[in-house]
Parts: C-alpha cells; sequence; structure tokens
C-alpha cells in the first residue's frame, strides 16, 4: 500500500533548529454574531444571544494548563510536509508523523557517539603504544648500561678472577712513576659529568686525551700540557648517550684505552 519509499537522512541537522515552547491557550471572547437569515425568519432574537452567551468557547481547566510543543509557523518552515490548515487557515503539527524524524535523529546520534567512542579508543591504544616503545628504549639503555659494567668488571680483574681496586691520585699528588697512566673516568657510568685523571712524567713534552665512538670515529680531544697529574672533565650534555672509548696520547705513543658509558 506504500510507495516511492526512502531512508530517512539527516534528520538531525534539521531537529536541531527545531525551538521547543511552553504556551497557554488565549481566552477568546464571544461575539454575538447573529446570521441574518435569522433576522428574516422571525427568530426570537434575544433567545438566541442567551444560548451563545451561556456555550464557552474554551473550557476552564485548559485555560490554566501549560502545553509544550511547537510553533506550527517554525515547524513549517522546516517540515512543511507536517503542518496542515484546516478550513478556517489554523495550522496545526502532526506530531505523530515526527516520531520517524526523532528515531533517525537518535539514531544517527548514536553513531556519531559511536564514532567518537572508537577514536578515543584508537588515541588510547595510541598513547599505550607510545608508553611501550619508551620503555623499551629504557630497556635498551640499562642494558647497554650493564654490559658497559660487565666490561669494566672484566677489565679490572686479574687473571686470577680477583678485583683490582684502582686508587686515583688526587690532583696535584706527586707521582714517582716514569710512565704516563691513564686512570678509569669516574663517576662512570655517568649522566652529567665525569672526571678523567691521568698522570705524565717529567719527561713528556705534549699528550692528549681522545674520545671515540665504539666506530672508532674521534669526537672530542683535550690537549694537556701540564705535567704530574690531571683532571679532565667531560660534559655529558656535549655527547648522546652511549658507550665510549677515550685514549692518552704521550708524545705520539697511545698509552691506555679505557671505556666509559654516558646515560642520560
Amino acid at each position: 500500500m506504500k510507495e516511492n519509499i526512502k531512508d530517512l537522512s539527516s534528520s538531525l541537522s534539521h531537529l536541531k533548529q527545531l525551538q521547543s515552547v511552553s504556551y497557554n491557550l488565549k481566552e477568546e471572547k464571544i461575539e454575538e454574531v447573529i446570521p441574518e437569515k435569522f433576522l428574516k425568519e422571525g427568530v426570537d432574537i434575544e433567545l438566541l444571544k442567551a444560548e451563545i452567551n451561556k456555550t464557552p468557547k474554551t473550557n476552564e481547566h485548559l485555560l490554566s494548563r501549560n502545553f509544550y510543543g511547537f510553533l506550527a509557523q517554525d515547524v513549517q518552515k522546516i517540515f512543511p510536509d507536517l503542518v496542515y490548515a484546516d478550513d478556517a487557515g489554523m495550522l496545526s503539527i502532526d506530531y505523530i508523523g515526527m516520531i520517524p524524524l526523532l528515531v533517525d535523529g537518535l539514531q544517527e546520534q548514536q553513531q556519531l557517539i559511536e564514532k567518537l567512542q572508537q577514536q578515543k579508543e584508537i588515541e588510547i591504544l595510541q598513547n599505550i603504544v607510545l608508553s611501550q616503545e619508551k620503555d623499551v628504549t629504557k630497556l635498551k639503555e640499562l642494558q647497554l648500561t650493564v654490559q658497559g659494567l660487565q666490561e669494566i668488571i672484566l677489565l679490572c680483574c686479574e687473571k686470577t678472577n680477583n678485583l683490582e681496586i684502582l686508587v686515583l691520585p688526587e690532583e696535584n699528588e706527586q707521582t714517582n712513576s716514569e710512565k704516563a697512566i691513564l686512570y678509569q673516568n669516574t663517576p662512570n657510568p655517568f649522566s652529567s659529568n665525569t672526571k678523567i685523571v691521568c698522570y705524565l712524567p717529567e719527561t713528556a713534552n705534549r699528550a692528549t686525551l681522545y674520545i671515540y665512538n665504539l666506530q672508532g670515529v674521534e669526537l672530542k680531544s683535550y690537549p694537556i700540557s701540564q705535567m704530574g697529574v690531571n683532571t679532565i672533565t667531560v660534559t655529558g650534555s656535549e655527547l648522546p648517550a652511549g658507550m665510549y672509548l677515550y685514549t692518552l696520547v704521550v708524545d705520539n705513543v697511545i698509552v691506555d684505552t679505557k671505556r666509559m658509558i654516558l646515560t642520560k
């Protein structure tokens, strides 16, 4: 029994334009209008007036009641098919016909809510993945630090597997050794600054401390002109985190090479 059946769409955008209102009914004044035909037929005019005046056009309980709805003139601009006029030109709204539009609007709104929820869930998952990636990076850095510590322990051990305790000389402390000495940096690993102590005998003419990465690329160099005990401070902010080699060269001869670890 139906034809031209079409799915509703975009009802929500139209429904948002409607303005809900509350209102009261006007109390209509009863005018004594006597049709001319009654005057010709000899009808008792006074009796007819009395009958008209005692017939109320609006019930009293409806005058005191608040009504809720829409203005037909406003609805007509948005949904003209829902507004109709009677013979007197009085506009009325087909509220039953609005139900499918309300259902379609609710469904459209629910789809928007579910889409926003999915986007929120995707954002949460992305944050979790990003956090896990950061944790993996920290674990790799920690693993690198542990490996460096293991190598330091092996370098500090004698053949009998007993640890050899290195005692660094204080600055300006006299040493009777006639050979240059390079000590392990302290602290190691380090995150901000570390100190490298070395000793140069009086017979040394020229010395330089070099810092390399594990690929053998020279990154920094520190010329040393003072004989005796020297302390070179390496600033961690000037290098990326990782493991480095530092070498003491005296009179074009490599004295020693050690490793240090920078963490961030």
